[in-house]
């Protein structure tokens, strides 16, 4: 953390040096939560750590500062990595159509991912809007993500309404309170869902899954809707072949 302040503070004064400070923006960010297992990293009140789809894992800091950008202020709407394209365009005051006009891989504007945060930096969240399926308001506000791999966690995928966050986890449960690793001791079920305003670190104690149904397959529905909107690559069972070869390891 020394580090990092030290060289942030050395790019932000070489800007102003250089007479570029009121013509930039600068994003600070993390791509992901701490790493706990080394021991050197905690996430508390957070549950969980880096690579998980917990909000230790996922939930980090983001600080912009720049030109028209309200200063000292904090919000606590969700947003996503995605965001930011549409956000640099929406600030440096290129239209999207300029991009597709633009664009040498078939950009379409229809198909991007992400929403401007340029209302939220300028302190109106009445103004911001995230429309995820035009054709339904079900899904509106609602943030995504989709682990289809092994990296210390099973396969995920997750999503984010209003207050509320449902985790699908692509393993049965048996599986999933057997797994080895002492990392993976967070695992419960492969349903999910947590009222993130009242249980921030995401207590297995209150997992809503079975307490609020209509919730749970509301928040199931829209997840499944997107993963099949972006044609998720989804997980797939991998079957091990005894060798009959006596000069090969089993």
């Amino acid at each position: 953390v020394k580090s990092i302040d030290e060289s942030l503070g050395q790019i932000m004064d070489r800007l102003k040096a250089k007479g570029l400070a009121e013509n930039t923006i600068v994003f600070f960010y993390s791509d992901n939560g701490g790493v706990e297992r080394t021991g050197f990293t905690s996430n508390n009140p957070l549950r969980s750590e880096k690579t998980h789809g917990y909000e230790g894992g996922t939930r980090v800091p983001l600080i912009v500062w720049g030109p028209g950008i309200v200063a000292n202020g904090t919000c606590k709407v969700p947003v996503t990595g995605p965001d930011f394209f549409p956000t640099l365009l929406d600030l440096a005051g290129i239209s999207l159509e300029a991009v597709e006009n633009a664009s040498i891989n078939n950009f379409s504007k229809e198909k991007l991912d992400g929403v401007s945060l340029v209302p939220l930096l300028k302190g109106d969240t009445s103004a911001f809007h995230r429309e995820n399926d035009p054709e339904s308001s079900a899904d509106d506000g609602a943030i995504f993500w989709h682990v289809p791999h092994y990296k210390h966690s099973a396969p995920y995928s997750a999503v984010i309404r209003d207050k509320h966050k449902y985790m699908r986890y692509w393993e049965d449960h048996d599986n999933l309170q057997n797994r080895r690793e002492t990392e993976d001791g967070y695992f419960m079920s492969e349903n999910e869902l947590y009222d993130l305003t009242s249980n921030t670190g995401e207590s297995a104690d209150e997992n809503l899954y079975n307490s609020d149904p209509a919730l749970a397959k509301d928040l199931e529905n829209i997840l499944f809707n997107w993963l099949r909107s972006v044609d998720a690559k989804m997980p797939t069972a991998v079957k091990f072949k005894t060798s009959t070869n006596p000069s090969v390891s089993k």
